[in-house]
């Protein structure tokens, strides 16, 4: 027997009750004997057990939402952290880049740098601040935790750098190994001794490394005695001094034991050193920590500010002469006094 549909169901039960209603009205029966009122009834039953019979699709339409697209995102790569160990110099200090992580960030790319900052100087200072980074010969946009104290002589301190690195396309990803060997660090401007520090592997830090001078021995005009206690030699970092470096001659000052009672005055002014050509320097006034002093019996000039500072050009090898000349002792008949050393 073939299946009829709920809703052919419904439909035929619908037909009988109006013929019925019809009947009903004109006074006639249904089966002979039903009144007004059963037929009635009987319509209710049939269309209620029509209507249940009927699915669910049948009976009202099922409301459906339209489907939803899911967004998918790309998952971020993993940050890349590579080993760089490269050091330059600057400013009395050694720089040490130790490594970098590059993520992936807005257009582009975040390179953080781990820095070693050591004072290799021999006062307590701050690390320099003339510090820019380039991405691709291009001066990057930079932010950092840098320190801000003071670090004592041979002591070190660790600091942070973070790089922006642009994306060649807005709508490209990208290579975060790339991004690290685009950055170079500098220290210092065009023009000037600079400090370059790149990356990339296999690249070649630009940076002088100061080195110790066993500059000796001692001079004595009168009963004034200078002794040279040793050295520096570094790159020049201040602006327009390019192609110049530094002599930096530790000195102690004392009087021989047959000082006259008075004692002598000692100034700066009357130290200078001489080259291998014959050219004579002055001490720099901007660098020098030595001074003047008052030289008395059992006086002892020593020290971290005794010290006297040479710019001359590079690389300043060769034989040096330091000599001692104070015009009022030269008038009493003792000329002036030198000691050479050797760069």
């Amino acid at each position: 027997m073939r299946n009829i549909s709920a809703a052919r169901r419904l439909s035929t039960a619908l037909g009988v009750a109006v013929l019925a209603g019809t009947l009903a009205a004109c006074g006639g029966t249904v089966g002979g004997s039903a009144t007004g009122a059963d037929v009635a009834r009987s319509i209710e039953s049939i269309v209620s057990d029509a209507a249940k019979a009927a699915p669910t699709a049948d009976r009202a339409t099922t409301a459906t939402s339209p489907t939803t697209a899911t967004a998918t995102t790309a998952p971020e790569p993993p940050p890349v952290t590579l080993t760089v160990d490269k050091t330059g110099w600057y400013a009395g200090f050694a720089i040490t880049v130790e490594q970098a992580t590059a993520r992936e960030s807005f257009k582009g790319a975040e390179v953080e740098l781990a820095l070693r900052f050591t004072n290799i100087g021999r006062e307590t200072a701050r690390i320099p601040y003339a510090m820019s980074a380039e991405v691709d010969g291009s001066v990057a946009t930079t932010s950092g935790d840098l320190p801000q104290n003071d670090i004592p002589s041979g002591a070190t301190a660790e600091g942070t750098l973070f790089v922006a690195v642009p994306a060649q396309n807005d709508d490209e990803a990208v290579d975060l190994k790339k991004a690290i060997d685009s950055v170079v660090l500098v220290y210092g401007e065009k023009g000037d001794n600079r400090t370059v520090i790149p990356l990339a592997q296999g690249a070649k830090v630009d940076s002088v490394e100061p080195r110790s001078l066993a500059a000796g021995g001692a001079l004595a005009q009168s009963s004034v005695t200078v002794e040279l206690l040793g050295g520096d030699l570094a790159p020049s970092y201040l602006s327009g001094e390019a192609g110049k470096v530094t002599i930096d001659l530790l000195i102690k000052v004392t009087c021989a034991a047959d000082c006259r009672a008075s004692g002598y005055y000692s100034s700066v002014e009357y130290f200078t050193l001489t080259d291998a050509a014959g050219v004579t320097i002055a001490p720099d006034s901007q660098r020098t920590w030595y001074c003047c002093e008052a030289i008395y019996p059992g006086t002892v000039v020593q020290g971290d500010h005794s010290n006297l500072v040479f710019v001359v050009d590079a690389p300043a090898t060769g034989a040096w002469t330091l000599t001692y000349e104070d015009p009022t002792v030269t008038a009493e008949g003792h000329p002036a006094a030198s000691v050479s050393f050797t760069v």
